[in-house]
C-alpha cells in the first residue's frame, strides 16, 4: 500500500514559502487617506485628479462600511451612504463627492465652504427622510 502523495526531496526555501504565505494571506488594499499634504503633494495618489484624460470610474470599495474621505477631510462628518472608491486615485468618495473631488481645483481654500455646504446637504436630506416617513405613517 503505497501512498500516492509525492515526496519531497528538497526543503522549501525561505523565500517560496514566503511568497506562497504573502500571497494567500494578502489583506486588502487600504484607500489612501486625504489631508492637506496630500492634497498638495505632486507625488500623492491624488497628483492626477483633476486628470480628465484618466479614468476616474467608481468601483465598490474592497473596506467594510467605508467613509466619504472628501466628508471626512473638510469637517469630521461621518458619510457612509453610496460610496465608492476612485479606479485611478483609490480613494473612498460618495457619490455627490466624487465629482467634486475629480473637477475643484482648489479643495483646501474652500474647505470651510464644503463644509457648509455638505452640512446643509445633508440636513435636507434628513428633513425629506422625515417628511417622507410621515407620510407613509398617515
Amino acid at each position: 500500500m503505497s501512498s500516492n502523495k509525492r515526496k519531497r526531496t528538497t526543503p522549501p526555501s525561505a523565500s517560496s514559502t514566503a511568497t506562497v504565505t504573502s500571497n494567500s494571506s494578502k489583506p486588502a488594499a487600504k484607500s489612501c487617506h486625504l489631508n492637506d499634504q496630500s492634497n498638495d503633494n505632486p507625488s500623492s495618489p491624488f497628483a492626477k485628479r483633476l486628470d480628465r484624460f484618466v479614468d476616474h470610474f467608481p468601483v465598490m470599495p474592497t473596506d467594510i462600511r467605508p467613509y466619504c474621505a472628501l466628508h471626512r477631510y473638510v469637517g469630521k462628518l461621518d458619510e457612509r451612504k453610496h460610496v465608492y472608491k476612485c479606479s485611478h486615485c483609490k480613494i473612498n468618495l460618495c457619490i455627490d463627492c466624487h465629482k467634486l473631488f475629480h473637477t475643484k481645483a482648489n479643495i483646501k481654500e474652500s474647505k470651510e465652504t464644503l463644509r457648509m455646504m455638505m452640512v446643509s446637504v445633508k440636513s435636507l436630506r434628513q428633513e425629506e427622510q422625515g417628511k417622507k416617513k410621515k407620510n407613509t405613517g398617515d
